[in-house]
C-alpha cells in the first residue's frame, strides 16, 4: 500500500461514521494532519446529536484544488444551521492549507509552480518541483 491508500484506511477504521469506505485524497501528504484534525471535529459534532440509524454526514471527497484543500460532505437529516457548523469548520480547516505545504506539512505558501496550476508548497518543495517549460510556470 501507498502512503494515500494507508491513510484511507485509517480515515476509515477511525471516523466510521463519515466514511463508509475507504476514500483515497487526491491531495499530497503534507496536508494530512489537517484532514485528520477535520475528520475528528466533525466526527466529534455528529456524535454529539442524537443517535439515528442513517449516517448524519458522509464525507464524499477530499482533494486539492486552485492550491487549496476541498473537503466535500454529503448531508443528511440535519438542519441548514447543523450543516453550517460543519461548514464552518470545513472552511477553517481549507483556510489552514492555504499556508501549509501540501508535500511536506512545513509552513507554506501559494504559488504558481506551472502554467494555470495553483500549488502550496514551501521553499524546499517548491525547489523539487518540476515547473515545467517556463520561467516560474507563467
Amino acid at each position: 500500500m501507498n502512503k494515500r491508500e494507508d491513510f484511507g484506511k485509517y480515515l476509515h477504521d477511525h471516523y466510521p461514521e463519515l466514511f463508509s469506505k475507504e476514500l483515497y485524497p487526491e491531495c499530497g501528504i503534507g496536508w494530512f494532519d489537517i484532514i485528520d484534525d477535520l475528520s475528528r471535529q466533525i466526527s466529534a459534532y455528529v456524535k454529539a446529536l442524537p443517535t439515528q440509524t442513517q449516517r448524519y454526514a458522509e464525507v464524499v471527497q477530499i482533494k486539492e484544488k486552485f492550491g487549496g484543500l476541498r473537503y466535500y460532505v454529503q448531508y443528511h437529516n440535519l438542519t441548514d444551521d447543523q450543516i453550517q457548523e460543519i461548514e464552518s469548520l470545513i472552511r477553517v480547516a481549507e483556510s489552514r492549507t492555504a499556508v501549509t505545504c501540501e508535500d511536506c506539512g512545513d509552513d507554506g505558501s501559494m504559488v504558481s509552480p506551472r502554467k494555470y496550476w495553483m500549488r502550496t508548497l514551501c521553499g524546499a518543495c517548491i525547489n523539487n518541483y518540476d515547473m515545467g517549460d517556463t520561467p516560474n510556470g507563467i
